[in-house]
């Protein structure tokens, strides 16, 4: 499976490769000419709007339905980039609850069930502590999802490892039912002491929405 996201680069090297372009027939002069500074100027306009979309989010929010139980970001479906956004914020308040945690003598880590996520927060967390995936599979066996079940100790191979800490769970609230809520149910975790939800905007628009939950005593 491809994503469109792997192609990024070459969106912003056809930039400057047009531009070479454009210089040598720029000598020469004629239509060719023109149909390249054209495209460059278009290529040029396109790259700077991905990078800031955010202008365009008031006109583009009136289009977009409200939110819903089961859609707490709708915007981030319709805005691709939205997508890239909040997780500054995100990260802050993880901080804050793992804070909150080791205040009270516990050795929390941080838990989601997709790799993106799982990453970006290994990125974005003061500090970068590392960050763990524990993505479902059929039966919850062994066999290995992504990359993180390839890392050690990881939750999924070395749960022994992660015996009876608390986690802070983190899971994108545009992707229910509840993982954490899941997790308890199937005694992955003994308990589930609360589920907060962080609401991100940008310029009066939802951008983000992720469920920050508290899950005590892992099982594996």
């Amino acid at each position: 499976e491809t994503e469109a996201n792997w192609m990024v680069p070459g969106y912003i090297a056809l930039v400057i490769l047009i531009a070479t372009r454009v210089d040598v027939l720029m000598s020469r002069g004629g239509l060719k000419a023109r149909a390249c500074v054209a495209a460059w100027c278009f290529s040029l306009t396109a790259v700077i709007a991905i990078h800031h979309m955010e202008w365009f989010y008031p006109a583009i929010a009136r289009w977009v339905p409200a939110p819903t139980k089961r859609w707490a970001a709708p915007f981030r479906l319709y805005e691709p980039t939205a997508r890239l956004r909040g997780h500054q914020e995100l990260a802050r308040a993880v901080a804050e609850k793992v804070r909150l945690l080791q205040a009270q003598g516990a050795s929390p880590y941080v838990l989601t069930p997709t790799y993106g996520l799982t990453s970006t927060l290994s990125f974005y967390l003061p500090g970068q502590p590392e960050t763990y995936c524990l993505s479902w599979n059929f039966g919850m066996t062994s066999a290995p999802v992504n990359q993180h079940d390839l890392w050690h100790p990881n939750p999924r191979h070395e749960p022994e490892a992660f015996s009876n800490r608390t986690a802070v769970v983190v899971e994108d609230s545009n992707m229910p039912p509840s993982y954490a809520w899941h997790m308890k149910k199937k005694g992955v975790f003994r308990r589930l002491d609360s589920t907060e939800r962080l609401i991100v905007r940008e310029r009066g628009v939802i951008i983000g929405a992720w469920d920050i939950s508290i899950c005590r005593e892992f099982r594996g």
